[in-house]
């Protein structure tokens, strides 16, 4: 720990962070600890350190407003941090220098200006600047800037501190006169409040005359006016809202048929009208919800088993005007497509699937179908042609005729194409004719 705090005052932010590894790495929860103690504390003396750091580099410039713009930077420091002191003495130095140029300002008849210098830097100033004149005026008027009921008693109280001497007693005294002036506006906006709070109707009136006390033309009065505005409209609306309150209380017990028959109640020109609208509205559609849910799931139920066009009927019982039409039409488009989809089918012809289909030949090609073959009619041989003697008649001898032997199966000679010689169908023997003598 030493380590890192003697890191810290030199600004060592790398050996700082390497401390809190180190913790880190002893693994035990009081380490541990100490280490996320140690992460912020470097955490608060970076932030600490650049705001010394811009403050110096404003008080470098060495003008008026720089200067005391510095000295408020500084002053953010926070007393534990480790260049406290340092930003300590850095405002020590360069307040007087703020002072020498409001007595600038002062001399060349500035006295607004040289106040203003003043008030910038008043919370900065310790007691013994207290008794100037200048620096009282410059306290009082931040006092008075927080514009509460505190703040403006305590600029009155050191605002009548000022000698009638000195040459800041008149402005002191026309501050005194605008602050007891926004004293007493606030006063009365206070005492306003605090009766509006009662939300009685004499809370309200009562109310509504503190605040038209505070005077035209006053900063206050803008706040007065709206806030006259506001409890005007609850005024009107302390009878109305018992009677919402009852309509509430029966829509949380899921009574929305009689909270809505509480609502009709209200007039038309109601203060609450926009509310008791959207109310309304609110549990007419869980109303129409919880009627139509059971047709709505009747639907759905016949969808399931199959019966599509009577679960669409029976949604087609939900009217336009309800707050399950929008999902019941839905469901009917969706019922009403399964259905014309599943007609189709029905009416389509049955085509056999695709492994069951015969093989479809390509166009314009036809294979030859094998027909039964049938047996030939066979040759009749030499024998069967010649035909039988007729009885009686002597056969005239006919010269020979050499039957020649059946030619072999010509070999194939190069160059020659073969043509197959059809056999020819022998016909039916025929009654031989008598071949005349010569």
């Amino acid at each position: 720990m030493a380590t890192a705090e003697a890191a810290l005052r030199q600004q060592d932010w790398g050996l700082a962070l390497l401390q809190v590894k180190l913790m880190n790495q002893l693994g035990t929860d009081y380490w541990r600890e100490q280490a996320q103690k140690l992460s912020v504390r470097i955490s608060q003396e970076q932030d600490a350190w650049v705001q010394l750091v811009q403050a110096r580099d404003l008080a470098a410039w060495l003008t008026a407003n720089e200067l005391a713009a510095a000295v408020m930077l500084a002053l953010k420091i926070p007393p534990e941090a480790v260049v406290y002191s340092q930003a300590q003495a850095d405002i020590r130095r360069w307040i007087p220098e703020v002072f020498a140029y409001a007595e600038e300002r002062l001399a060349a008849g500035d006295r607004e200006g040289a106040l203003a210098l003043i008030e910038k830097i008043a919370p900065a100033l310790d007691v013994s600047y207290h008794d100037r004149p200048i620096v009282i005026l410059g306290q009082a008027k931040a006092l008075a800037a927080k514009g509460t009921v505190l703040g403006y008693w305590e600029a009155i109280a050191r605002v009548q501190q000022i000698p009638i001497t000195d040459p800041f007693y008149e402005s002191a005294q026309a501050y005194l006169n605008r602050w007891q002036q926004q004293l007493r506006n606030q006063q009365h906006l206070q005492w306003a409040t605090w009766l509006a709070n009662t939300r009685l109707r004499w809370g309200y009136a009562l109310a509504i005359a503190q605040a038209r006390q505070v005077p035209l033309g006053q900063p206050e009065r803008g706040q007065a006016q709206g806030l006259i505005a506001l409890w005007q409209r609850d005024l009107g609306t302390i009878d109305e809202r018992p009677l919402l309150h009852a309509a509430i209380a029966l829509a949380k017990q899921k009574q929305y048929q009689a909270a809505l028959g509480v609502l009709r109640s209200f007039p038309r020109d109601a203060v609450l009208a926009a509310v008791i609208a959207n109310y309304r509205d609110q549990w007419q559609a869980k109303l129409e919800e919880i009627q139509d849910r059971p047709i709505l799931d009747r639907a759905i139920r016949l969808a399931r088993e199959g019966k599509l066009a009577e679960a669409i009927q029976t949604a087609e019982q939900i009217g336009r005007d309800r707050a399950l039409y929008r999902e019941a039409l839905n469901r009917i488009w969706q019922w009403d497509y399964e259905l014309s989809l599943r007609q189709r089918q029905q009416a389509a012809p049955t085509t056999p699937a695709w492994w069951e289909s015969p093989p479809s030949t390509p166009e314009g090609t036809s294979e030859p179908v094998a027909e039964p073959q049938s047996a030939s009619p066979a040759t009749p041989t030499p024998e069967a042609t010649t035909p039988a003697p007729t009885p009686g008649v002597s056969p005239t001898p006919t010269p020979e005729t050499p039957v020649a032997p059946a030619p072999a199966s010509p070999s194939p000679t190069p160059g020659a194409t073969v043509v197959p010689t059809p056999t020819p169908v022998q016909p039916p023997p025929a009654e031989p004719e008598p071949t005349p003598t010569p």
